[in-house]
Protein backbone atom coordinates (compact mmCIF):
# COMPACT_ATOMS: atom_id res chain seq x y z
CA UNK A 1 0.00 0.00 0.00
CA UNK A 2 0.80 3.59 0.38
CA UNK A 3 2.86 3.58 3.41
CA UNK A 4 4.69 0.15 2.25
CA UNK A 5 8.53 1.34 1.95
CA UNK A 6 9.25 1.79 -1.62
CA UNK A 7 12.36 0.01 -2.99
CA UNK A 8 14.39 3.83 -3.14
CA UNK A 9 13.67 3.76 0.19
CA UNK A 10 11.18 6.54 1.04
CA UNK A 11 7.34 5.77 1.63
CA UNK A 12 4.22 7.25 -0.49
CA UNK A 13 5.99 6.57 -3.98
CA UNK A 14 3.69 5.70 -6.53
CA UNK A 15 5.49 2.49 -7.09
CA UNK A 16 4.20 1.39 -3.68
CA UNK A 17 0.56 0.79 -5.18
CA UNK A 18 0.95 1.19 -8.95
CA UNK A 19 4.43 -1.16 -9.84
CA UNK A 20 3.86 -4.87 -10.83
CA UNK A 21 6.60 -5.39 -7.89
CA UNK A 22 4.27 -4.42 -5.51
CA UNK A 23 0.88 -6.14 -7.18
CA UNK A 24 3.05 -9.06 -8.66
CA UNK A 25 2.09 -11.50 -6.06
CA UNK A 26 -1.87 -10.13 -5.63
CA UNK A 27 -2.57 -10.37 -9.60
CA UNK A 28 -0.74 -13.69 -10.17
CA UNK A 29 0.04 -15.29 -6.83
CA UNK A 30 2.16 -18.39 -6.95
CA UNK A 31 3.26 -17.74 -10.71
CA UNK A 32 4.61 -13.96 -10.12
CA UNK A 33 8.49 -13.91 -9.59
CA UNK A 34 10.03 -11.02 -9.42
CA UNK A 35 12.66 -11.47 -11.41
CA UNK A 36 11.17 -12.84 -14.62
CA UNK A 37 11.25 -10.43 -17.74
CA UNK A 38 8.37 -8.30 -19.00
CA UNK A 39 7.47 -10.20 -21.35
CA UNK A 40 7.22 -13.35 -19.15
CA UNK A 41 5.01 -11.29 -16.89
CA UNK A 42 3.00 -9.77 -19.89
CA UNK A 43 1.95 -13.47 -21.07
CA UNK A 44 0.54 -14.45 -17.32
CA UNK A 45 -1.27 -10.55 -17.09
CA UNK A 46 -2.87 -10.57 -20.40
CA UNK A 47 -6.01 -12.60 -19.88
CA UNK A 48 -6.37 -11.69 -16.55
CA UNK A 49 -9.95 -10.16 -15.35
CA UNK A 50 -8.59 -6.73 -13.76
CA UNK A 51 -11.66 -6.15 -12.41
CA UNK A 52 -11.53 -8.52 -9.85
CA UNK A 53 -8.51 -7.07 -7.85
CA UNK A 54 -9.44 -3.89 -6.12
CA UNK A 55 -5.57 -3.23 -5.76
CA UNK A 56 -5.46 -3.14 -9.84
CA UNK A 57 -8.02 -0.25 -9.44
CA UNK A 58 -6.64 1.42 -7.00
CA UNK A 59 -3.39 1.65 -8.98
CA UNK A 60 -5.30 2.67 -11.95
CA UNK A 61 -6.36 5.72 -10.40
CA UNK A 62 -3.23 6.48 -8.97
CA UNK A 63 -1.22 6.48 -11.92
CA UNK A 64 -3.89 8.56 -14.06
CA UNK A 65 -3.96 11.37 -11.17
CA UNK A 66 0.06 11.47 -11.53
CA UNK A 67 -0.01 11.22 -15.80
CA UNK A 68 -2.45 14.10 -15.55
CA UNK A 69 -0.31 16.03 -13.04
CA UNK A 70 2.41 15.33 -15.30
CA UNK A 71 0.04 16.51 -18.69
CA UNK A 72 -0.53 19.95 -16.95
CA UNK A 73 2.95 20.69 -16.36
CA UNK A 74 4.71 19.33 -19.83
CA UNK A 75 1.84 19.61 -22.36
CA UNK A 76 2.20 16.42 -23.89
CA UNK A 77 0.85 15.95 -27.55
CA UNK A 78 1.14 12.31 -27.23
CA UNK A 79 2.22 9.85 -24.02
CA UNK A 80 3.66 6.63 -24.45
CA UNK A 81 2.64 3.90 -21.67
CA UNK A 82 4.62 1.02 -21.82
CA UNK A 83 5.14 -2.15 -19.70
CA UNK A 84 3.31 -5.31 -19.16
CA UNK A 85 0.24 -4.61 -17.99
CA UNK A 86 -0.49 -2.93 -20.97
CA UNK A 87 -0.62 -5.62 -22.61
CA UNK A 88 -4.25 -6.22 -21.22
CA UNK A 89 -6.94 -4.98 -23.38
CA UNK A 90 -9.57 -4.67 -20.57
CA UNK A 91 -7.29 -2.97 -18.39
CA UNK A 92 -5.78 -0.66 -21.36
CA UNK A 93 -9.01 0.37 -22.17
CA UNK A 94 -10.35 1.22 -18.61
CA UNK A 95 -7.07 3.13 -18.39
CA UNK A 96 -7.59 5.07 -21.80
CA UNK A 97 -11.37 6.26 -20.33
CA UNK A 98 -10.62 7.03 -17.17
CA UNK A 99 -7.90 9.17 -18.29
CA UNK A 100 -10.25 10.95 -20.73
CA UNK A 101 -12.76 11.10 -17.84
CA UNK A 102 -10.60 12.68 -15.03
CA UNK A 103 -8.18 14.50 -17.02
CA UNK A 104 -9.45 17.87 -18.69
CA UNK A 105 -7.63 20.32 -20.33
CA UNK A 106 -9.35 23.53 -20.82
CA UNK A 107 -8.49 25.30 -24.07
CA UNK A 108 -6.17 21.98 -24.99
CA UNK A 109 -6.79 18.10 -26.81
CA UNK A 110 -5.63 15.69 -24.27
CA UNK A 111 -2.86 13.61 -25.34
CA UNK A 112 -2.77 11.13 -27.20
CA UNK A 113 -1.99 7.92 -25.20
CA UNK A 114 -0.45 5.03 -27.12
CA UNK A 115 1.01 1.50 -26.09
CA UNK A 116 4.62 1.76 -26.37
CA UNK A 117 6.93 -1.55 -27.39
CA UNK A 118 10.22 -0.48 -26.04
CA UNK A 119 9.00 -1.69 -22.41
CA UNK A 120 12.33 -3.28 -21.93
CA UNK A 121 14.47 -0.31 -23.36
CA UNK A 122 13.06 2.22 -20.77
CA UNK A 123 13.45 -0.02 -17.87
CA UNK A 124 16.91 -0.72 -18.57
CA UNK A 125 16.82 2.75 -19.22
CA UNK A 126 15.40 3.56 -15.85
CA UNK A 127 17.45 1.40 -13.96
CA UNK A 128 20.87 2.36 -15.43
CA UNK A 129 20.05 6.16 -15.30
CA UNK A 130 21.39 6.82 -11.39
CA UNK A 131 24.73 4.84 -11.70
CA UNK A 132 25.31 6.63 -15.15
CA UNK A 133 24.30 9.91 -13.47
CA UNK A 134 26.68 8.89 -10.51
CA UNK A 135 29.84 8.04 -12.86
CA UNK A 136 29.29 11.26 -14.91
CA UNK A 137 29.23 13.32 -11.57
CA UNK A 138 32.88 11.54 -10.49
CA UNK A 139 34.55 12.38 -13.92
CA UNK A 140 33.37 16.22 -14.12
CA UNK A 141 34.48 16.84 -10.59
Amino acid sequence: GESAPCHCGRHGCLETVAALWSLGSVLLGERFNAGDDEMTLANHIQAIDMGTFPQMEKALNHVVVALGNLCRVFFPHKVIVSGPVVTNPALWARFRTKFREENTFIGLPQPELVIGSDSRRYELLGAASPIFEQSLTALLS
